[in-house]
């Protein structure tokens, strides 16, 4: 039968003997191209942007949303952005939208995404949307009910020969100012934009 060794007191007390130390050795920090590759990843997840869904015309402002701030030097005759979503266009209200793609050789539409409130039509009644794009007339077009609507009209190649070109509408009437409210409300516009003709 094998005896226990005795440790003397004077050797723990001098840590000779003692129980190995439970912590680990700190690892090395991780390089610098380690720290960038999780930045990254880091970056890719959390934001949404970078994954968030372009709508059709958004990238080349073929189509210009009203919603969208980045845009708001192409716009006039609007009022401020409201619910994220849209903004009130007053009686007269213009666009500055690029030319598509082959459109200077097969032309294109004039599309027009809007809604008309109910309060609206109460107030006002009937609203006949009239327009012009690059100095071609739009016909003129009468909404009697509330809801959404798509104006839509086909150009030919001559509006597409100089660059931008800007889309105006004028609405036959818009609700006048009232109480706290100064604004000249025409119509809640959601786009502006060229697509292929229909």
């Amino acid at each position: 039968m094998r005896r226990l060794a005795v440790i003397p007191c004077s050797e723990l007390s001098s840590g000779v003997g003692q129980a190995p130390s439970l912590r680990r050795p700190l690892r090395p920090p991780p390089s610098p191209r380690v720290l960038v590759c999780f930045a990254l990843v880091l970056a890719l997840i959390v934001s949404p942007s970078c994954h968030r869904h372009r709508r059709p015309g958004q990238t080349d402002r073929t189509t210009i949303y009203t919603n969208d701030p980045n845009t708001a030097d192409r716009l006039a005759g609007f009022y401020e952005i409201e619910n994220r979503a849209w903004r009130w266009s007053g009686k007269e209200f213009a666009v500055r939208v690029r030319n598509p793609d082959k459109a200077d050789s097969q032309g294109a539409a004039v599309v027009l995404r809007f809604t008309i409130p109910e309060s609206q039509i109460a107030a006002l009644g009937p609203i006949t949307i009239r327009g012009d794009a690059g100095g071609e007339q739009l016909p003129p077009q009468t909404y009697s009910t509330a809801g959404a609507f798509e104006y839509r009209h086909n150009l030919p190649t001559s509006v597409f020969e100089d660059g931008d070109v800007t889309v105006t509408f004028t609405l036959d009437k818009s609700r006048r100012p009232s109480g706290d409210d100064r604004r000249n409300l025409g119509i809640v516009v959601e786009s502006v934009g060229f697509e292929k003709k229909g």
